[in-house]
């Protein structure tokens, strides 16, 4: 069974379980958002589009680092805080554009510069 089961499961079915994960609603919005734009990066590739790709990878790479950021300062380890991208990237590859996503798309671009 794969260990981050449990952990998505939760992730997916409450969000005030993510405070008993160690995870901020703010750095579950920031992981998220990362985790979206990476997504479309994808989806903009491909459709051969370059400058949607690049933009979306920059806009992901960012997110990400700041999410790292906020993980480290609640002291959670490197090992988990891969698996916890990981998790996200999973979540919202099955969510992203559907009524199960918690963040609309739209609310990502203020956790850039806020």
């Amino acid at each position: 069974m794969n260990k981050f089961l449990p952990f998505l499961a939760v992730w997916l079915l409450a969000g005030p379980a993510l405070a008993a994960e160690g995870i901020s609603k703010t750095t579950d919005h920031v992981l998220w958002c990362a985790s979206a734009y990476a997504q479309l990066a994808n989806d903009a590739s491909e459709q051969s589009d370059a400058a949607d790709t690049a933009l979306y990878d920059n806009l992901a790479a960012t997110l990400t680092r700041k999410g790292i950021d906020l993980l480290r300062a609640d002291l959670i380890t490197d090992d988990r805080i891969t698996a916890i991208i990981q998790a996200y990237d999973d979540a919202v590859y099955a969510q992203l554009e559907t009524p199960a996503a918690p963040y609309p798309i739209e609310s990502c671009e203020g956790l850039i510069t806020g």
